[in-house]
Protein backbone atom coordinates (compact mmCIF):
# COMPACT_ATOMS: atom_id res chain seq x y z
CA UNK A 1 0.00 0.00 0.00
CA UNK A 2 0.79 3.45 -0.47
CA UNK A 3 -0.32 6.82 0.19
CA UNK A 4 -0.44 9.40 -2.48
CA UNK A 5 -2.27 12.49 -0.81
CA UNK A 6 -0.68 14.90 -3.61
CA UNK A 7 -1.67 12.29 -6.83
CA UNK A 8 1.92 12.10 -7.97
CA UNK A 9 0.91 8.94 -9.27
CA UNK A 10 3.28 5.87 -8.08
CA UNK A 11 5.53 2.93 -9.18
CA UNK A 12 6.19 -0.47 -7.60
CA UNK A 13 7.60 -1.66 -4.94
CA UNK A 14 5.82 0.14 -2.57
CA UNK A 15 6.52 1.20 1.44
CA UNK A 16 3.86 0.00 3.46
CA UNK A 17 1.62 -2.99 4.42
CA UNK A 18 -2.03 -3.31 5.06
CA UNK A 19 -4.92 -5.82 5.29
CA UNK A 20 -7.66 -5.76 2.81
CA UNK A 21 -10.72 -5.70 3.32
CA UNK A 22 -10.31 -2.45 5.25
CA UNK A 23 -10.31 1.09 5.46
CA UNK A 24 -6.78 3.26 5.92
CA UNK A 25 -8.31 4.64 8.89
CA UNK A 26 -8.98 1.60 10.41
CA UNK A 27 -5.95 0.42 9.88
CA UNK A 28 -4.31 3.75 11.43
CA UNK A 29 -2.82 4.65 8.22
CA UNK A 30 -2.39 8.75 7.32
CA UNK A 31 -2.33 11.64 9.61
CA UNK A 32 -3.76 11.38 13.30
CA UNK A 33 -7.24 13.10 12.77
CA UNK A 34 -7.07 15.83 16.06
CA UNK A 35 -9.93 16.98 15.69
CA UNK A 36 -13.19 14.95 17.45
CA UNK A 37 -16.70 15.91 16.10
CA UNK A 38 -19.48 16.12 18.87
CA UNK A 39 -22.87 15.70 16.45
CA UNK A 40 -21.52 13.75 13.52
CA UNK A 41 -19.02 10.51 13.20
CA UNK A 42 -15.32 11.17 13.14
CA UNK A 43 -12.25 9.26 11.45
CA UNK A 44 -9.91 8.70 13.97
CA UNK A 45 -6.95 8.86 10.98
CA UNK A 46 -8.33 10.79 7.94
CA UNK A 47 -6.73 10.60 4.66
CA UNK A 48 -8.12 12.25 1.76
CA UNK A 49 -6.91 11.71 -1.41
CA UNK A 50 -5.80 8.29 -3.68
CA UNK A 51 -4.49 5.13 -2.09
CA UNK A 52 -2.54 2.01 -3.95
CA UNK A 53 -3.15 -0.96 -3.30
CA UNK A 54 -1.16 -4.03 -5.55
CA UNK A 55 -1.00 -7.76 -4.84
CA UNK A 56 0.59 -10.57 -6.62
CA UNK A 57 -1.57 -13.57 -7.26
CA UNK A 58 -0.67 -16.65 -8.44
CA UNK A 59 -3.10 -18.42 -11.56
CA UNK A 60 -2.89 -22.34 -11.61
CA UNK A 61 -2.99 -23.68 -14.74
CA UNK A 62 -6.40 -24.94 -14.18
CA UNK A 63 -7.48 -20.80 -14.13
CA UNK A 64 -5.23 -20.32 -17.33
CA UNK A 65 -7.13 -18.49 -20.32
CA UNK A 66 -10.78 -18.15 -18.42
CA UNK A 67 -12.67 -15.63 -18.45
CA UNK A 68 -11.92 -13.54 -15.59
CA UNK A 69 -13.46 -10.48 -13.61
CA UNK A 70 -12.73 -8.75 -10.81
CA UNK A 71 -14.76 -7.71 -8.07
CA UNK A 72 -14.80 -4.79 -5.21
CA UNK A 73 -17.92 -5.22 -3.56
CA UNK A 74 -17.68 -1.61 -2.09
CA UNK A 75 -14.99 1.33 -2.47
CA UNK A 76 -14.52 4.74 -3.84
CA UNK A 77 -13.55 5.69 -7.42
CA UNK A 78 -11.19 3.48 -8.38
CA UNK A 79 -9.00 2.46 -11.36
CA UNK A 80 -6.96 -0.88 -11.96
CA UNK A 81 -3.88 -1.72 -13.35
CA UNK A 82 -3.07 -5.65 -14.50
CA UNK A 83 0.72 -6.05 -14.89
CA UNK A 84 1.47 -2.28 -15.35
CA UNK A 85 -1.16 -2.40 -17.74
CA UNK A 86 -3.97 0.33 -17.51
CA UNK A 87 -7.14 -1.81 -17.79
CA UNK A 88 -9.86 1.14 -16.72
CA UNK A 89 -11.82 3.05 -13.91
CA UNK A 90 -14.99 2.71 -11.71
CA UNK A 91 -16.73 5.55 -10.44
CA UNK A 92 -19.67 4.04 -8.38
CA UNK A 93 -20.08 4.64 -4.62
CA UNK A 94 -23.40 2.59 -4.36
CA UNK A 95 -23.14 -0.45 -6.59
CA UNK A 96 -19.89 -2.95 -6.97
CA UNK A 97 -16.30 -2.48 -9.33
CA UNK A 98 -16.32 -4.94 -11.29
CA UNK A 99 -13.45 -5.27 -13.81
CA UNK A 100 -13.00 -8.00 -17.02
CA UNK A 101 -9.91 -9.17 -17.04
CA UNK A 102 -7.73 -10.12 -20.09
CA UNK A 103 -7.46 -14.43 -19.95
CA UNK A 104 -4.73 -14.85 -17.60
CA UNK A 105 -2.17 -16.99 -18.13
CA UNK A 106 -0.97 -19.18 -15.69
CA UNK A 107 2.05 -18.05 -13.06
CA UNK A 108 1.97 -14.58 -10.85
CA UNK A 109 -0.02 -11.35 -12.25
CA UNK A 110 0.41 -8.32 -10.36
CA UNK A 111 -2.92 -6.55 -9.37
CA UNK A 112 -3.10 -2.86 -8.66
CA UNK A 113 -5.50 -0.72 -7.63
CA UNK A 114 -6.07 3.21 -6.89
CA UNK A 115 -8.27 4.09 -4.82
CA UNK A 116 -9.77 7.79 -4.79
CA UNK A 117 -12.01 9.62 -2.31
CA UNK A 118 -11.61 12.80 -3.92
CA UNK A 119 -13.60 14.83 -7.07
CA UNK A 120 -16.91 12.82 -6.92
CA UNK A 121 -19.22 13.18 -9.42
CA UNK A 122 -21.91 13.40 -7.23
CA UNK A 123 -20.12 15.78 -4.69
CA UNK A 124 -19.94 12.26 -2.30
CA UNK A 125 -23.33 13.12 -0.71
CA UNK A 126 -24.38 11.23 2.27
CA UNK A 127 -22.17 8.56 0.90
CA UNK A 128 -19.57 10.40 2.19
CA UNK A 129 -21.01 12.42 4.66
CA UNK A 130 -19.54 12.56 8.52
CA UNK A 131 -23.13 12.01 9.40
CA UNK A 132 -23.08 8.46 7.83
CA UNK A 133 -20.10 7.03 7.36
CA UNK A 134 -17.19 9.68 6.83
CA UNK A 135 -15.46 9.81 3.87
CA UNK A 136 -13.23 6.46 4.31
CA UNK A 137 -10.69 5.43 1.80
CA UNK A 138 -9.94 1.45 0.95
CA UNK A 139 -11.75 -1.29 -0.18
CA UNK A 140 -14.09 -3.26 2.06
CA UNK A 141 -16.83 -6.34 1.79
CA UNK A 142 -15.74 -9.15 -1.16
CA UNK A 143 -12.88 -8.71 -3.13
CA UNK A 144 -12.38 -11.83 -5.79
CA UNK A 145 -11.08 -12.57 -9.02
CA UNK A 146 -14.39 -14.57 -10.75
CA UNK A 147 -13.40 -17.20 -12.91
CA UNK A 148 -16.19 -18.07 -15.37
CA UNK A 149 -15.79 -21.88 -18.17
CA UNK A 150 -16.26 -21.49 -21.35
CA UNK A 151 -20.16 -20.19 -21.14
CA UNK A 152 -21.66 -17.37 -19.03
CA UNK A 153 -24.15 -14.76 -19.28
CA UNK A 154 -23.22 -11.03 -19.39
CA UNK A 155 -25.00 -7.40 -19.83
CA UNK A 156 -28.02 -8.94 -18.24
CA UNK A 157 -30.69 -6.06 -18.03
CA UNK A 158 -34.85 -6.46 -16.18
CA UNK A 159 -37.08 -4.18 -17.73
CA UNK A 160 -40.67 -4.73 -15.24
CA UNK A 161 -43.61 -3.08 -16.88
CA UNK A 162 -46.13 -2.63 -13.92
CA UNK A 163 -49.15 -2.36 -16.22
CA UNK A 164 -48.52 -5.45 -17.81
CA UNK A 165 -47.37 -7.33 -14.51
CA UNK A 166 -44.26 -8.07 -16.94
CA UNK A 167 -40.38 -8.62 -16.78
CA UNK A 168 -38.56 -8.77 -19.62
CA UNK A 169 -35.11 -10.00 -19.22
CA UNK A 170 -32.43 -9.77 -21.62
CA UNK A 171 -28.15 -11.12 -21.37
CA UNK A 172 -26.07 -11.89 -23.86
CA UNK A 173 -24.93 -15.02 -23.70
CA UNK A 174 -20.58 -15.17 -24.42
CA UNK A 175 -19.80 -18.88 -25.36
CA UNK A 176 -16.89 -20.41 -27.02
CA UNK A 177 -18.83 -23.01 -28.35
CA UNK A 178 -22.32 -24.53 -28.90
CA UNK A 179 -24.60 -24.15 -26.00
CA UNK A 180 -27.98 -24.67 -25.02
CA UNK A 181 -29.78 -22.20 -22.51
CA UNK A 182 -32.45 -22.92 -20.42
CA UNK A 183 -34.78 -20.18 -19.19
CA UNK A 184 -37.13 -21.01 -16.41
CA UNK A 185 -39.70 -18.80 -14.06
CA UNK A 186 -41.78 -18.58 -11.33
CA UNK A 187 -44.85 -16.54 -10.45
CA UNK A 188 -45.23 -16.59 -6.75
CA UNK A 189 -47.95 -14.95 -4.69
CA UNK A 190 -47.01 -12.14 -2.27
CA UNK A 191 -49.16 -12.72 0.07
CA UNK A 192 -48.19 -16.01 0.98
CA UNK A 193 -44.27 -14.92 0.54
CA UNK A 194 -45.00 -12.23 2.94
CA UNK A 195 -47.75 -13.62 5.22
CA UNK A 196 -49.90 -10.51 4.13
CA UNK A 197 -51.33 -8.33 1.69
CA UNK A 198 -49.02 -6.44 -1.09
Amino acid sequence: MQLDETKQGLTLPFTDVITLPGTTSYARKGPKNEEVLVSALTDEYLFEGQVWFAREVFIPDELAGKACYLFLERTRLTTLWLDNTEIGSRNSLNTAHIYELPKLQAGIHTITVRVDNTDYPTKGGHLTSQDTQTNWNGITGRMELQFYGESQLTYIRLESNLAERTVRITAILDSNSETTLAVSAQSFNSEETHGGRA
